[in-house]
């Protein structure tokens, strides 16, 4: 993690770094439902060439997102008692404090980007999706977070450079949703629906010439 380069970072500020990513994991893991839930959805709908695709599309986006954040009021009203919770350290909780809105961002952000690019792969785009995500992490975010925390240029404090740590892949995801949302925006849902429709089929026709070749 880029947090233990930060110089002169104090152990405290450390450990609550740590705890830091352990929440951010279990609320990813907590997304995951809906954002499964989204991509079958709407391959299931491109797949039947449902013309309200496009309208789905934008409902489940705005119920997922919603979801997250009214789950991130409680989360953030009770920040101190959650810090308390994490940790049983008075510094480390301080610290704790002090980072855990980065969480409400970070977790808007992720299920923008990776709902808004569950297209790439089924439409054959897979080598785009790879270089915009490259582009968002290592492009942008990554630049940014390192000049912040790993240098005295913007900052010499030690908390801006530990959100900038944390915060790093929140200012990827931001850049993955926007670079995603412009190539949805120019999307041709109809074409979209007859290669997903299309590779629907050619599932279908090769899989019993795969199971005959097993049997055999």
């Amino acid at each position: 993690m880029a947090i233990t380069d930060v110089q002169g970072i104090s152990k405290d500020a450390l450990a609550a770094g740590a705890v830091w990513v352990q929440v951010e994991s279990s609320l990813a893991a907590a997304q995951d439902g809906w954002i499964r839930s989204t991509s079958m959805r709407m391959l299931n709908l491109l797949g039947k060439q449902d013309r309200g695709a496009p309208k789905a599309f934008m409902v489940l986006n705005t119920l997922s997102l919603a979801v997250v954040v009214l789950t991130n009021v409680p989360f953030m009203i009770l920040q101190k008692s959650v810090s308390r919770f994490l940790s049983n350290d008075a510094e480390v909780q301080r610290w704790l404090y002090k980072l855990l809105w980065v969480l409400v961002p970070h977790t808007v952000t992720r299920i923008l980007s990776i709902n808004l690019s569950v297209f790439y792969v089924p439409l054959g785009r897979g080598l785009f999706g790879s270089l915009q995500t490259f582009v968002s992490f290592y492009g942008i975010a990554t630049p940014i977070a390192c000049i912040v925390a790993l240098t005295n240029v913007v900052t010499t404090s030690e908390l801006p450079k530990l959100v900038a740590c944390v915060g790093l892949t929140t200012i990827a995801q931001a850049a993955s949703a926007c670079i995603s949302g412009v190539w949805l925006w120019r999307l041709d849902w109809v074409q979209a629906g007859n290669i997903i429709k299309e590779r629907a089929n050619m599932d279908r026709e090769s899989a019993p010439a795969l199971g005959g070749y097993e049997g055999a």
